[in-house]
């Protein structure tokens, strides 16, 4: 991957890797970017922080923002959040959420429920459904001095890198992580 000094995002040249241009949404906040394709509903980002921030808005996707160069400043709803290097964040459907601008790198995915599973499937009724009720958490702080967190985020920098890289059956891959 090939990473520019310029205030241009660096990415990799292929398709699944994209650079977030400004956040367009709507009156309400939200996001009006389609993020990855009906087919294949997730779109990985990479982005130097050095030259802009990302505007508050909201989508229906869930998102995670890893620090791949930090510290990085995200905002969820009225909670300020400090991601060092290494950490991450995993922000929940319907979350109002930014990013401060910084001299710093972040990967992210946005990716709409249903990748994971759809609603007729064991992984709807028991993962995402509670996730998208009333009362669930606007978001997930992930530290690798946590066990089982750590390997979240092993998880998740590995799903950012099939997106990223697009090797063969990486939608697959990329969904599995």
């Amino acid at each position: 991957m090939a990473y520019q000094t310029s205030c241009a995002s660096y990415t990799s040249g292929r398709v699944g890797l994209s650079s977030a241009t400004a956040v367009v949404a709507d009156a309400a906040g939200r996001e009006q970017t389609q993020h990855g394709s009906p087919l294949f509903p997730i779109a990985c980002y990479a982005e130097d922080l050095s030259c802009f921030s990302v505007a508050w808005h909201w989508h229906e996707e869930f998102e995670f923002i890893l620090a791949a160069l930090g510290p990085i400043h995200v905002d969820v709803n009225k909670t300020r959040v400090r991601l060092n290097q290494g950490e991450g964040i995993f922000v929940n459907s319907g979350a109002l959420h930014a990013v401060e601008q910084s001299p710093a790198l972040l990967h992210s995915c946005v990716f709409h429920p249903r990748l994971v599973g759809g609603m007729d499937t064991i992984f709807w009724q028991k993962l995402i459904k509670p996730m998208t009720q009333p009362g669930a958490p606007a978001f997930f702080l992930l530290n690798e001095a946590v066990p089982w967190q750590k390997e979240v985020l092993a998880c998740l920098r590995d799903a950012w890198r099939e997106v990223a890289d697009e090797p063969f059956d990486y939608e697959n891959r990329a969904r599995y992580h």
